[in-house]
């Protein structure tokens, strides 16, 4: 049976792992990344 698609929230940091970047919006279909957005703060 095939998973529904969901999208969690993942800290992007690139200096290490005491500080972080930007935030991503991962979108996970049957355990594959399907795609990757930039977080939005409005």
């Amino acid at each position: 049976m095939p998973e529904q698609e969901r999208s969690m929230v993942k800290g992007m940091s690139f200096g290490g792992v005491t500080e972080d970047a930007n935030a991503a919006q991962v979108d996970v279909k049957d355990g594959k990344i399907v795609r990757i957005r930039p977080l939005h703060f409005d």
